[in-house]
């Protein structure tokens, strides 16, 4: 491939774009300290992280800002919404990428998860999910409220978005980060609120979540949302599976294993073709892989499932 090729036209594929707000308290950020392989900072929820240099390992969390619901309630005021959330060119760059025949999303952390990872951590968010389901509830609000205020600020500017694509890793490699009932009880009212906002304009709204779904999807179809991904291989998700199951109420995205595109073309084939031959059944699948593709993958491994990809998806 040329150096200064586009990868996605060079392959001939879909462009999925991302347009986002800034979902922060507004705090000023600062760094504690910096070595040569990491930098310990604090961002602006005032969530301390340390960030690995050279790795591709996610930001390790050291200590978050809400710790009771007294501090939820000192700085829950700064989550109004404004164009100031949006950054100076912000209208610029979603006309650069309306240049392009991409499927433009709205990207924001769902609620729940800005609550768990942002907010206040998981073990504690998680035990305040049980202990003090109100304080949460209440905090899943505010920040539906957010995506709700910034859509129309967002729309009144012009901007026209073909999805909102809310990322929430709310389940891991056994299954959901909490029971099925304390999402009915917790989640369900702002995620329906969310998913009905945006069916009442033409928005799908797609559900990003790593870790094993099976548990999730019927709740999430309750909920109203079009579709799921990534669908991770090694969490024991398989899209033929799920689509046997709940095909024709949700679309999947994904499930093509990473680990199986770093193998032979005899494995990258096999991957493919058995996946996709059955989630394509009836429409309602979109290719893609079940994860960040790695270094790992080479160039021509990557072509080759394109390829296959575009041979079996067929109709």
């Amino acid at each position: 491939m040329p150096e200064d090729a586009d990868p996605v036209k060079y392959l001939g594929m879909d462009s999925f774009l991302f347009v986002s707000y800034d979902d922060c308290l507004g705090l000023e950020m600062r760094t504690l300290c910096e070595t040569g392989e990491k930098v310990a900072r604090v961002d602006s929820d005032g969530a301390t992280f340390v960030y690995w240099k050279n790795s591709y390992a996610p930001p390790q969390p050291l200590d978050f800002l809400i710790k009771t619901e007294e501090d939820w309630y000192h700085y829950k005021h700064c989550l109004i919404p404004g164009e100031d959330r949006l950054g100076k060119d912000f209208v610029k760059n979603y006309k650069k990428l309306r240049e392009t025949d991409g499927f433009i999303c709205l990207s924001q952390r769902e609620p729940c998860w800005k609550v768990l990872a942002a907010m206040m951590g998981l073990e504690k968010g998680l035990l305040y999910m049980f202990r003090n389901p109100q304080l949460v509830y209440d905090m899943m609000e505010t920040y539906a409220d957010l995506l709700l205020g910034m859509y129309d600020i967002i729309a009144g500017k012009g901007v026209e978005i073909d999805g909102v694509y809310l990322r929430g890793d709310l389940a891991y490699k056994k299954g959901m980060l909490f029971s099925p009932e304390l999402y009915d009880r917790l989640l369900y009212p702002h995620h329906k609120r969310i998913t009905n906002f945006f069916r009442s304009k033409g928005i799908p709204v797609i559900h990003h979540i790593d870790g094993d779904v099976r548990q999730y999807i019927p709740l999430i179809i309750k909920s109203g949302f079009n579709a799921i991904e990534p669908l991770e291989s090694r969490a024991n998700n398989d899209v033929r599976e799920l689509k046997e199951r709940w095909g024709t109420k949700i679309a999947f995205m994904g499930n093509i294993s990473v680990e199986a595109l770093s193998g032979t073309k005899l494995q990258i084939e096999e991957e493919i073709r058995s996946k996709v031959v059955k989630a394509k059944e009836g429409g309602g699948y979109i290719f893609t892989t079940d994860g960040s593709v790695p270094p790992i993958i080479s160039w021509s491994n990557y072509c080759y499932a394109v390829k296959i990809a575009k041979e079996v998806g067929q109709y």
